[in-house]
């Protein structure tokens, strides 16, 4: 495997990460979350490749990582209104996330072996929703897709999420027996991160203005 493309495809995340930063201040709060998973997502490459490099296994801040991100993409939903007709959904979700993580903990008796189970479970939610955001998005304005960030992102997520549920699954069922199998799984991920950070960024530059910029030139 590459190591160049494995590089370059997880700190990919430095050009939404970049970005972010430059037009916090100006941007619609609703995306906040967003923006927060970004700015965890960047601290967690450096940190685990500064552990990586020194000896130490980076699994444990991988498993902090997803409970983070997924708590934080669950809240984007919940803001982007996407199920307000179900107003028990954010909670249900959240409740079960948390949940699901500490039993998987529990049951592993250390937060050191990734979650698969919580990585699948929460992956799916965030698929689903991605899927009704697109939905939403087509339903209200489908000619305007492409300078609509909730359309972008949506798309972004359904592309990694789903590969991290396809990843998860190869593992329980054969992706150790071949490793020529698990290179070009990995390097499928890898590309498939590399474009949605690309979509990511480029999200982000069509987050609409906070109010108090709208008027501001």
């Amino acid at each position: 495997m590459s190591f160049t493309l494995k590089y370059i495809s997880a700190f990919s995340i430095a050009i939404p990460f970049v970005t972010s930063i430059i037009r916090y201040k100006k941007l619609d709060k609703r995306f906040n979350p967003f923006i927060w998973v970004i700015w965890v997502g960047m601290s967690t490459e450096i940190t685990s490749t500064l552990l990586i490099k020194f000896g130490y296994t980076n699994d444990w801040l991988t498993n902090i990582y997803i409970l983070v991100e997924g708590i934080l993409l669950f809240e984007l939903f919940r803001r982007w209104q996407l199920f307000s007709h179900y107003r028990w959904f954010y909670l249900t979700i959240l409740c079960l996330a948390i949940s699901s993580w500490t039993m998987e903990w529990y049951i592993r008796e250390s937060i050191y072996p990734p979650f698969s189970i919580f990585i699948i479970n929460s992956s799916l939610i965030i698929v689903l929703s991605a899927v009704q955001g697109i939905n939403t998005v087509l339903y209200k304005e489908p000619t305007h897709i492409l300078k609509n960030p909730v359309f972008l992102l949506s798309v972004g997520f359904l592309l990694i999420f789903t590969m991290a549920i396809l990843l998860e699954i190869f593992w329980f069922y054969g992706l150790t027996k071949s490793r020529f199998f698990r290179i070009r799984v990995y390097q499928i991920f890898m590309y498939v991160n590399l474009i949605t950070n690309f979509i990511y960024a480029y999200a982000i530059l069509w987050i609409p203005l906070n109010r108090r910029y709208l008027f501001q030139f």
